[in-house]
């Protein structure tokens, strides 16, 4: 191979390369999960649907059935490992199967496995940047730790008066824990993610529901975003976008009815997307290889094009 086809083919990979590699960077999905599902549920037999969400406008797409060994799970919180990708939920205590436990989630289906039983109630898990699963455990107003190999909890901090009332709870970037304990009118509390202590609070406002705001999750941008519920049976919920400034909550739309989780996905980290990502990689190896091919070919004819032929050759000669 000269040394002008090796460039050529050289920036014809940097090219194809980078048009593959845009192509599989995506921005993370927004998933949630209802207690109940969308169709045939009823408030005795909780069973949920996952969900993915646009941000922008709220509309959402059905994923399936919330399902552990083909028995119907209602779940009341979701997140994401941030290092591994692993989906995992916790289910509500009134599932009519296995509630009170830790699953993994298959984004792609819906179906779950069992992790093992955290046997404390929950309103909301979210992990840390480190890899810690966090939760908030409703029966003593505290963040909790769970143990994503078996689901046993560790409480942290002191325990105080619980208000009842389903919260919300998520971790920034930085490693620090928010939750809204005492529901959409309560605060937006900053905690230490160490001793569970109060570090900073701000008063929410202007929510469409007054009951609670159930889930939380952060955007890769660093918004923050709520699942806000009139905690009725159906409750009606809605997606909202809380500042962290003023507390001022604001609405982005409705969502189907009994909605209670949120989490952001990477699109490559899950098995639904990873399927995804696995066809965008042919696609983009296909169409490498088809671009290195056309280039060596169009730079063989230029080549051939540039050569007298043989006859003239000689007659030069």
């Amino acid at each position: 191979m000269t040394r002008s086809l090796r460039k050529w083919v050289a920036a014809l990979i940097a090219v194809a390369a980078a048009f593959a590699t845009g192509s599989a960077c995506a921005e993370p999905l927004l998933y949630s999960a209802t207690v109940r599902l969308a169709t045939g549920g009823s408030p005795t037999a909780p069973a949920g649907s996952l969900y993915v969400i646009d941000p922008a406008t709220a509309k959402t797409r059905m994923v399936g059935a919330l399902r552990v060994n083909g028995k119907p799970i209602g779940v009341t919180g979701i997140a994401v490992h941030p290092k591994t990708g692993v989906v995992f939920g916790v289910t509500a205590g009134s599932s009519v199967n296995y509630p009170n436990a830790l699953v993994i989630i298959d984004a792609a289906s819906g179906e779950a496995s069992l992790v093992g039983e955290t046997r404390v109630p929950t309103s909301d898990i979210a992990f840390s940047p480190d890899g810690h699963l966090y939760m908030w455990l409703t029966q003593t107003n505290q963040v909790g730790e769970i143990n994503i190999g078996t689901g046993r909890v560790r409480a942290i901090g002191t325990p105080s008066q619980p208000s009842w009332i389903e919260a919300g709870i998520s971790v920034d970037a930085r490693g620090f824990v928010f939750v809204t304990p005492e529901g959409a009118t309560g605060p937006l509390e900053q905690r230490d993610p160490a001793t569970g202590a109060v570090m900073s609070s701000i008063s929410l406002s202007n929510a469409p529901y007054l009951s609670s705001l159930n889930s939380l999750a952060f955007s890769k941008s660093g918004e923050l975003f709520g699942v806000n519920s009139n905690m009725g049976t159906p409750a009606h919920t809605a997606l909202v976008k809380i500042d962290l400034g003023t507390g001022v909550i604001t609405k982005v739309g409705d969502l189907p009815e009994d909605t209670d989780c949120l989490a952001f996905v990477d699109a490559p980290r899950t098995s639904f997307l990873a399927r995804q990502s696995n066809s965008t990689l042919v696609i983009g190896g296909s169409a490498l290889a088809g671009v290195v091919v056309l280039g060596v070919a169009l730079f063989m004819r230029r080549r051939t094009r540039r050569q007298p032929p043989p006859g003239e050759a000689a007659g030069r000669a």
